[in-house]
This record gives structure tokens, sequence and C-alpha cells, in this order.
């Protein structure tokens, strides 16, 4: 598979030894008449997360490439670390992306995306729907994220957040590339980049939502954009502002839009977090 893959999986990790083994072995369960490659980003975990990968890569070294961080480069303030160390080696016709501790449950979910988007160029990204995993209780919803289909760049501007998953994503390259050249040097501050790539390949293609659930999201109790932290929830919610009018400002987009944009945000901020005493509580 390391000559020629269609297919590149790209992985973030750090200090999950308890979940990357799942997140691997559910991307070398994948059914597919293609060859794929797997490439996975360790930010110099502190547990055994690196020893892990490494096993991996040693009994699979034609599929798996492995890179190993010294120092954690997040906290050194580089948060785009997909678009640094990631994309930028990757071989393949399309990129799938996955954290290292969510995990595909479907051996073909790989093979189904790909041959949407083979049939269909006019698409530039195909995602799907997901399992939501409480990890503090253990709790597994069959139908935790039922995610909406885009139909344009303006519907999933206005949108309040994309639920697009990053780990149900398939995107092409090209458009991955496209947008690192464009886009990715100027949003250093953001703290999402998932969000903003969607925009961009919204703006110059078509998405296409396929309803199977084919992995499993892990809902944790600190995350960019959930936490306990009323300072953090807020960060998150300036930073989706701080995207969304980028996108506006970069394309002219038209003052009803904009005004369903704010109005949809704000709702978001009011409805999903109750700020009191220096805690947020996410209903």
């Amino acid at each position: 598979m390391k000559n020629s893959p269609l297919v590149s999986i790209c992985c973030l990790t750090y200090n999950q030894e308890a979940f990357i083994k799942k997140a691997i072995e559910g991307f070398l369960a994948q059914k597919t008449d293609f060859p794929y490659e797997i490439i996975i980003h360790d930010d110099a975990s502190k547990d055994s997360t690196k020893e892990i990968i490494a096993g991996y890569a040693r009994k699979f070294p034609e599929i798996i490439t492995p890179i190993f961080q010294k120092e954690n480069q997040y906290s050194k303030g580089n948060l785009a670390l997909f678009d640094c160390f990631v994309f930028p080696i990757v071989r393949g016709k399309y990129i799938a992306t996955c954290e290292g501790d969510d995990y595909w449950i479907d051996p073909y979910k790989l093979q189904k995306q790909v041959d949407f988007l083979e049939k269909n160029p006019d698409y530039g990204l195909v995602y799907t729907n997901s399992k939501l995993l409480f990890q503090e209780t253990g709790v597994l919803k069959d139908k935790g994220i039922m995610s909406k289909e885009y139909k344009s760049f303006e519907d999933l501007l206005i949108a309040t957040y994309s639920n697009i998953t990053n780990l149900t994503v398939l995107i092409r390259t090209c458009n991955v590339n496209d947008y690192m050249k464009d886009i990715q040097p100027i949003y250093k501050h953001w703290l999402l980049g998932d969000y903003p790539m969607w925009l961009f390949t919204s703006r110059i293609s078509k998405l296409k939502l396929l309803k199977d659930i084919t992995g499993v999201y892990r809902w944790q109790k600190e995350s960019a954009s959930h936490s306990s932290s009323s300072q953090k929830v807020l960060d998150f919610h300036l930073s989706v502002y701080s995207i969304k009018m980028f996108f506006v400002e970069k394309y002219n987009v038209t003052d009803n839009v904009v005004l369903k944009l704010k109005n949809n945000h704000f709702k978001n901020i009011i409805n999903y977090a109750v700020i009191n005493n220096d805690h947020v509580f996410i209903k």
C-alpha cells in the first residue's frame, strides 16, 4: 500500500493511550478495493501513546507513517497540527480525518465515500452521521450526531455551528491544498481548523451527507467546544464568530445572510451555554 494510496487517513493524538488502539484498529479494518495510507501525528505524548503507535507502525510499515514530536506543538501556540505537519505529506487523492480518541465502526466507510466522490466530481467533501459516546458515564447514543445536509456555502455559514464531525469526513486533497494556500496562513488565532476548511470547500464545491452512521465521537468533559470554564466556552464561540466574519468579508456576503448569521450565532450562546459563577453548563 505504500506505493500509491488513493486515500490518506490522517490522525492527531496526544495522551490518548486508552483510546488510540481503537482508532487505529478502525482504520485497519477498512475494506476497500483501493490502497490507503495512515498518517498518525503524536504531539509529544507523556503517556504510552507513542509506544502504541510505534508498535502498529512496525507491524504495518507499508501502511502506517508515524510523526512523533519531541516538543508539544499545541502548547507552543501551533493550533494547526493537521495543516502544518500531516497534510503536507499526504499522497492520496482524498483525505480522511479522525482524532485519536474517536473511532470508526463501519468497515466500508471509506469505500462508500470514495465511490460517491469518484462518480460526482462537482462534490468536494462527503460526511456521515455518527454515534455519540459520553466518556465519563459510558453512555453510547446510537443516533448521537445526525448531521444536517448543507446545500450551499451560505447555508453552512448561517448555521449556529457546523455539526459535520471531523471523524466522518472525506475531502479531496486538491481542496485541502487550495485551502492551505488561500486561508491557512491567516487563521493562527482560530481555535478550530475544520470548520473554516468546510466553509472554504463549500464555496468552491458541493458537500454531501451520507446518512450512514460510520463512527463514534467521544464526548469528553473538557475540550475546545465544551468546558467547565466559562472563559474557554466564550473563547470558542468568539473564535467561531471570527471565522464566520472572516468569510463574510472575504466573499462579500449579502446583508440579509449576515443578519441571519449573527442572530443564529448569539442564539446559540444563549440556548446552549448558561453562564453562572464561572461555570458553563451545556444542555
